[in-house]
């Protein structure tokens, strides 16, 4: 993130933060003054918060902490149907705790004892699980989700349009939501991605897109009126035409992951998948279809093969020398 956009962000964090006065104050005077990592994951955490309350209707801050412990509880029920991990959620909350502080409003992250608990109850099974694998979202279930899910309005075009992307650039969540549309070659069928989380170097890296992303990208671009910017913007609420937001036009984590559990519903698919199914199941794909841990190291960009190896592992016993004497023996 570059300085220039770190301004944007906090240009926009000021305009939607319009509960905490204080907060503002803090966010032009002393926030750019801390590290830029640390802003970048307090932006993050920040907007994802401030985006949650604008969709659903909830007020950010109140000087009444009953109000915003309504908040606090609805938004902790969002994140822990999400597949972010027991400690991201902690820094989540931490930052929101931190805007509560400079805001010198009451805190229910700290100063309600009702919220402290309903917290610590809510997040005790993510905590207890811990690391867990997401379910592979493999080509051939991509294809089957393509022909059984027909987009009757654009909720569905932009679901269908969002999983295809995801699976054919490898993109985690936090990336996809940030892709732009003058990012898209025709020609050579890839889209740009500017930063990823093993890349923040500002050299861009480049992902393939399919015929069948670039058409639904073609109708949804078509059915919106979009022609540039970010790419998959927020939906009024009955999913017919494109929200009125204002400045942001983007949307969050909550907003993507209630994408594939849209999908899993109407598709049938017997697996809960989440956002990061389709990174673990173009791993598993490229290993199905002859590649192998150093191609799917390329194409997802990681660092290194740890993690396509460790999607691939159970795939590669279906294909081991057991799983072949047991098929020549009829086993």
């Amino acid at each position: 993130m570059t300085t220039e956009l770190i301004e944007e962000q906090i240009t926009n964090l000021i305009h939607y933060s319009n509960d905490f006065a204080d907060f503002q104050e803090y966010l032009t005077q002393i926030f750019p003054l801390i590290p830029e990592n640390t802003q970048r994951a307090y932006i993050k955490d920040m907007n994802d918060y401030l985006d949650f309350c604008n969709e659903f209707g909830y007020v950010q801050a109140s000087l009444k902490i009953a109000i915003t412990s309504k908040t606090i509880k609805s938004y902790v029920d969002q994140l822990i149907i999400s597949d972010l991990s027991y400690k991201s959620i902690r820094r989540k909350l931490s930052s929101i705790s931190s805007m509560f502080n400079l805001s010198r409003v009451p805190n229910p992250i700290t100063e309600d004892k009702l919220t402290k608990v309903y917290i610590n109850k809510k997040l005790q099974p993510k905590q207890l699980k811990g690391s867990k694998q997401a379910p592979a979202l493999t080509l051939e279930i991509i294809d089957q989700i393509n022909d059984t899910l027909i987009p009757d309005k654009l909720l569905d075009l932009r679901d269908l349009a969002m999983i295809n992307v995801m699976f054919d650039t490898m993109l985690r969540a936090s990336e996809l939501i940030h892709t732009y549309v003058e990012h898209i070659d025709y020609t050579n069928q890839t889209l740009k991605v500017m930063k990823t989380k093993s890349n923040k170097s500002g050299v861009p890296e480049y992902r393939f897109l399919s015929k069948t992303s670039l058409n639904l990208l073609n109708e949804w671009f078509s059915e919106t009126g979009i022609k540039e910017g970010i790419i998959f913007r927020g939906l009024s609420p009955r999913g017919t035409s494109l929200a009125k937001r204002g400045d942001f036009d983007g949307i969050n984590y909550t907003t993507l992951y209630r994408s594939f559990k849209r999908v899993e519903a109407k598709t049938n698919i017997d697996l809960a998948i989440t956002t990061h199914s389709c990174r673990v199941g173009a791993a598993v794909s490229i290993y199905e279809n002859g590649g192998d841990e150093l191609g799917a190291q390329l194409a997802g960009g990681w660092r290194s093969s740890t993690m396509p190896s460790q999607y691939m592992k159970q795939h590669k016993a279906k294909k081991g020398i057991m799983a072949t004497i047991a098929k020549n023996n009829n086993r």
